[in-house]
C-alpha cells in the first residue's frame, strides 16, 4: 500500500481516561496519523474530563438506552454511521469488545468488507480477556449464569478476533493471551498503557516535606495504594497486612488514594485493626494533584485481585517508587522487576504483602537503588515510547493484506 504523508484513524473508545488521553494527544501532536476520537461517556470526574477534551479532534456521543446502563453498555448509532461512511485508513476500536457500540460497529465493517476488499483497516486495542482463573467472591451463588455469560463472551471476542485486521495487546499478557485464541502473531503488536512521566518528576520537594509533616510522617516509612474501593483491588489485603507491620513498627503509615463504594467500611476496617491513626483516607484525587501524593509515600502496594494492566504502576515507577504488587495485575510482568525495582507477590497472599511491606520499613537503605531502577523502568513506557508502538502498529496493519 501507498503510504500518504499521514493516516487518518478513527479512535473508538469508553471514556477519556488520563492515560489514553495522554498518549492520544501526543500521537495527535506528532503529526503521523490524523487523529478523530469518538467517547461513549464523559469522564468520571468532569473537572478532569474538562481538562483533557480539547486535545485533539474528539466528541462525546450520544447513547441510546435506559439511563441506569453505564454508557459504555449504551448503543451510540453515530459510531456505526462513521464506520459505515469510511472515510478513515485505520478503525481503532478500544475499551470494552463486550459494549453493544463496540459490537456494533465490528460487525458494520465486516459487513462492508464482505465480498468485497474495501473498507478501512480494523485494528483492536485491548487489555487481556478476563480470566477465567478470577472470580468475584460472590459468584459461587451465581455460578451457573457465569458459565453461560462467559461463553456468550467467548464466543463473541473469538468472532471478533477473525474479523480485525490486527490486534493492539494492552501488554505482553495480552499478546500471548490474544495468540493462544488464534490471532496470527504477525498481526498483534504490544501498545500497552503510557503515561507523561515528566509531571511526576515536577514536584517541589520542600512542598512534600511540609505535606508530610502535617501529617507527621517525617521519619515513618509510608506506603501508598492508589485505586478504586472495590473487592477487585485487594484493599482489605492491605489493610490486614498494613496492621501486621503496625504491630511490629510504629513509624509506618498508610496513604489510600481513591474512592468507591467500600471506603466507608474500609474506613471502619481500619479503626477495628486498631491502626485508623496510621491510614488516611483521601478519596479522589485530580490528576493535577496526583504527582504530590505519590512523592509523598516511599512504597507502592498494589494488592490488586485482577486487573488487565494497572496504570498506577506506571506512575509509581514514574514517581520513582519501590513497588509491592501482585501477579494479578498485568502491568507487574513488566514494570516490576524481583529485588530490583520491587516484588511481586501472589493474588490473596496477605502474608507475602505483610512481609515484603515490613522488609521495606526495616531496610531503607534498599530503597535508593530501587527508586532509581523505577525511573528507568517508567522512561520504556513513556508517552514518547507510546506514540512510536501506536503509529507503527497503525503503519504495520495497513502493510498486511487485508482480510475479507
Amino acid at each position: 500500500m501507498t503510504r500518504q504523508a499521514g493516516m487518518d484513524v478513527w479512535v473508538l473508545s469508553n471514556i477519556p481516561s488520563p492515560y489514553q488521553v495522554d498518549l492520544l494527544r501526543a500521537v495527535h501532536k506528532d503529526g503521523r496519523c490524523r487523529l478523530d476520537v469518538r467517547w461513549m461517556r464523559k469522564g468520571n470526574h468532569e473537572q478532569d474530563f474538562q481538562s483533557n477534551a480539547a486535545c485533539f479532534p474528539s466528541a462525546v456521543m450520544k447513547g441510546w438506552g435506559p439511563k441506569l446502563w453505564a454508557g459504555a453498555f449504551q448503543f451510540h448509532p453515530q459510531a456505526v454511521r462513521e464506520c459505515r461512511a469510511g472515510k478513515m485508513d485505520v478503525v481503532v476500536l478500544s475499551g470494552q469488545y463486550t459494549s453493544l457500540t463496540f459490537l456494533a460497529c465490528a460487525v458494520s465493517l465486516a459487513g462492508m468488507r464482505k465480498g468485497r476488499k474495501r473498507g478501512p483497516r480494523v485494528l483492536y486495542w485491548l487489555e487481556p480477556p478476563w480470566p477465567e482463573t478470577f472470580r468475584p467472591a460472590w459468584s459461587g451463588r451465581v455460578s451457573s449464569r457465569l458459565a453461560c455469560a462467559a461463553f456468550v463472551r467467548h464466543s463473541a471476542l473469538r468472532w471478533l478476533l477473525r474479523r480485525a485486521d490486527g490486534l493492539m495487546a494492552i501488554g505482553q499478557r495480552a499478546v500471548e493471551a490474544y495468540c493462544a485464541l488464534g490471532v496470527p502473531r504477525e498481526r498483534v503488536w504490544d501498545v500497552p498503557y503510557h503515561i507523561e512521566v515528566s509531571r511526576f518528576r515536577q514536584v517541589d520537594q520542600a512542598v512534600v516535606r511540609q505535606a508530610r509533616a502535617e501529617r507527621g510522617w517525617e521519619k515513618a516509612c509510608v506506603f501508598l495504594f492508589s485505586g478504586q474501593l472495590i473487592p477487585r483491588k485487594g484493599v482489605d489485603l492491605l489493610l490486614s497486612a498494613f496492621s501486621r507491620v503496625a504491630g511490629r513498627r510504629d513509624d509506618v503509615a498508610l496513604l489510600v488514594l481513591g474512592d468507591g463504594p467500600m471506603r466507608r467500611g474500609l474506613e471502619g476496617m481500619a479503626r477495628k485493626l486498631g491502626v485508623g491513626s496510621k491510614v488516611k483516607f483521601e478519596g479522589h484525587v485530580r490528576q493535577a494533584d496526583l504527582p504530590l501524593k505519590y512523592a509523598m509515600a516511599d512504597v507502592f502496594v498494589f494488592p490488586t485481585r485482577y486487573d488487565g494492566w494497572g496504570v498506577v504502576l506506571n506512575e509509581a515507577c514514574a514517581s520513582g517508587l519501590p513497588i509491592i504488587a501482585t501477579e494479578a495485575a498485568g502491568a507487574a510482568a513488566e514494570l516490576v522487576r524481583e529485588g530490583e525495582n520491587g516484588f511481586v507477590v501472589k493474588r490473596d497472599d496477605e502474608d507475602a504483602i505483610a512481609g515484603k511491606m515490613l522488609f521495606f520499613a526495616d531496610r531503607p537503605d534498599v530503597m535508593a537503588g530501587m527508586r532509581q531502577a523505577s525511573l528507568a523502568i517508567a522512561e520504556e513506557y513513556s508517552v514518547k515510547k507510546g506514540v512510536e508502538r501506536f503509529v507503527a502498529a497503525c503503519n504495520k496493519v495497513l502493510d498486511l493484506p487485508l482480510l475479507s
